[in-house]
């Protein structure tokens, strides 16, 4: 099975490399030290989990959630910061972030278990999902079956 992707934005280059390192044995990790740089490895399609610094050399995070969600709708984005209170993670929250992590950390067991909720989290919506288009499918016209006249009439189908 392929190892899920998890992307540790941190500019704090001691703090960057423990949450990598924490997560390694488990997931692929890619790390980037600014928003653009995490803006680029956004783009591949393929991160699972953004766990992000609120603050970073070229902008909050936190303000730049939303383009950073349509540029990755898939991504579940976790923050934290050593910065931010209550209104910081309440934000963060508001703007789809999943969860907030406060710096430093208790134990560094907090970021996998932060990335494993959130994976759990992106699983069921991803399922949600799935079982949503198979209901539309299976509810659309195309699932209706009939060989009448006025059935294939209806379905825009002409009959002899």
């Amino acid at each position: 099975m392929t190892k899920r992707t998890v992307l540790v934005v941190d500019d704090e280059e001691m703090i960057r490399r423990a949450c990598a390192r924490a997560l390694a044995p488990v997931f692929h990790v890619i790390e980037a030290e600014t928003l653009a740089a995490a803006e680029r490895a956004l783009e591949s399609g393929n991160v699972d989990v953004c766990l992000t610094d609120v603050r970073l050399p070229d902008g909050d995070g936190v303000e730049r959630l939303s383009s950073l969600r349509r540029q990755s709708p898939r991504t579940i984005f976790v923050f934290m910061t050593g910065h931010g209170g209550v209104e910081s993670a309440v934000a963060a929250v508001k703007g789809g972030a999943y969860d907030f992590l406060t710096k430093p950390f208790d134990s560094i067991d907090e970021v996998s278990i932060a990335v494993g909720k959130a994976l759990e989290h992106k699983d069921l919506r991803d399922m949600a999902d799935r079982l949503q288009s198979e209901a539309d499918r299976r509810a659309g016209f195309d699932a209706v079956i009939g060989g009448s006249g006025a059935m294939a009439k209806a379905g825009g189908v002409a009959r002899d």
